[in-house]
């Protein structure tokens, strides 16, 4: 991933290039089928996207989801 790519996403939009290149190093672009967790309580969070995917002792948190 790029520092460009990144900008496109609304939390990176504002920060300065010379930052994102450092996040850019260790980031990476995947696609996931719908429905599946990308963050689980009390676990490392590698994707963000609201609290779409959060889920506390394997059950979906209150507003997880759509």
């Amino acid at each position: 991933m790029d520092v460009a790519q990144l900008k496109r996403i609304p939390l990176f939009a504002d920060a300065p290039d010379e930052e994102l290149q450092s996040v850019a190093f260790f980031a990476e672009s995947k696609e996931v089928p719908e429905g599946t967790v990308l963050i689980d309580e009390d676990g490392f969070a590698n994707a963000f996207d609201g609290d779409r995917g959060r889920h506390r002792r394997g059950q979906p948190r209150r507003g997880a989801g759509r």
